[in-house]
């Protein structure tokens, strides 16, 4: 299972968040209350999340008092944006950066600057997933990390190309259940689903 933290005031803003550590804001809280709530009968063997703010109090939220393993990697940490951090979605369009942001969200432009390509993130997210697949074969276990790493993962066990990422949505705490098996395509049971916040 995969999911997205809960949301915070740069998402409200259309910010852009990157590396950047910002917290959850209080609707991201009862977002990550209601995933919990959600989650509240599943048997996970673990939980994985980002080292950053907003992922680790949703993870710990949904954790909430069960013995569950929290194992903290800097591998799920959101891409790096670089100088792009902190500006809104409009302004990078107002610079005239339009045309760059087209062709990132198909995985056709270079690093933003300072940040990283999507090629080092996309490689990253893969060695993530072989290490989780080995480690918990049969296993349940819940992914806490940011929309756009999370998308690269998505696109990773369905077997699509990074260039694709632009394609997934993924909203504040909504959940994507893929099962894994050995010799067989990877079964997506749900996709992006926050049933539990309607």
């Amino acid at each position: 299972m995969l999911t997205r933290h809960g949301e915070t005031d740069w998402n409200t803003a259309r910010r852009i968040q990157g590396w950047s550590d910002i917290p959850l804001n209080e609707r991201g809280r009862e977002q990550a209350r209601r995933l919990a709530q959600r989650l509240a009968g599943e048997e996970l063997a673990a939980i994985y999340a980002s080292d950053l703010d907003r992922c680790l109090e949703t993870a710990a939220i949904v954790r909430g008092s069960r013995p569950l393993p929290l194992r903290v990697t800097e591998a799920l940490r959101e891409l790096c944006y670089g100088s792009l951090e902190g500006l809104t979605w409009d302004e990078l369009i107002a610079q005239g950066r339009e045309e760059w942001l087209r062709r990132w969200n198909a995985g056709q432009a270079e690093a933003p600057p300072g940040g990283e390509a999507l090629a080092d993130a996309w490689a990253r997210a893969d060695r993530f997933l072989s290490c989780i697949l080995l480690r918990h074969p049969g296993e349940t276990v819940l992914v806490v990390t940011h929309g756009g790493l999370l998308r690269l993962l998505i696109c990773r066990l369905q077997g699509l190309g990074y260039e694709r990422w632009g394609t997934v949505r993924t909203a504040n705490t909504g959940l994507t259940e893929i099962v894994v098996e050995p010799g067989k395509p990877a079964q997506v049971i749900r996709l992006n689903d926050t049933e539990h916040l309607l």
